[in-house]
């Protein structure tokens, strides 16, 4: 049996501006969320009857009605060629989110300006394959802890930040394509 859990405060906020860069309705749309753990957010889309699908590097614990796959967002190969409506990454793009990609050792041995170079060049791959999954007229939306900006290397991509916010704590920034 399923130990109870409480739902993340900022997911119905999220949930908030996802209605309205749908421009209010979510029916029949697919969601991808990147970071998506346990699947909290998904099980939330989907019991809203909204198509959500989850990816993780290591999922655990993922709660019943949830859809998480194992796989690392530099290479959304598992995703095959679905498109979605909006791809929402969760503490992903942060310095912080990016360093999940990295060993502690690797950490250390990198001079800062060397991972600061490594991180952005990340952030630009991740940026690519989350393009390929974005159906026309859709949006991503990066959504990062506290007062951490989202690391956006956007040079060369057709993408242009059309809003952002915040949401209880965290702040979030919606992409288009230019």
């Amino acid at each position: 049996m399923e130990k109870a859990r409480t739902v993340p405060h900022h997911y119905k906020a999220l949930y908030g501006v996802l209605f309205k860069e749908a421009k209010g309705s979510l029916e029949g749309r697919e969601i991808l969320e990147v970071g998506a753990a346990e699947g909290f957010f998904i099980r939330f889309l989907r019991g809203g009857g909204v198509g959500a699908t989850g990816i993780d590097l290591k999922p655990k614990d993922v709660v019943e009605g949830a859809v998480v796959l194992e796989c690392d967002a530099r290479n959304l190969a598992p995703l095959g060629s679905q498109k979605f409506d909006f791809i929402i990454s969760n503490d992903v793009m942060s310095l912080q989110g990016l360093t999940s990609h990295i060993s502690v050792f690797n950490k250390h041995t990198l001079g800062m300006g060397t991972f600061e170079k490594w991180a952005d060049e990340t952030a630009h791959k991740i940026h690519e394959e989350l393009l390929r999954h974005l159906k026309p007229g859709g949006a991503i939306i990066h959504v990062t802890e506290g007062n951490e900006k989202p690391i956006l290397n956007l040079e060369g991509l057709p993408l242009v930040a059309t809003s952002f916010g915040e949401l209880r704590g965290r702040r979030f920034v919606v992409l288009r394509k230019a």
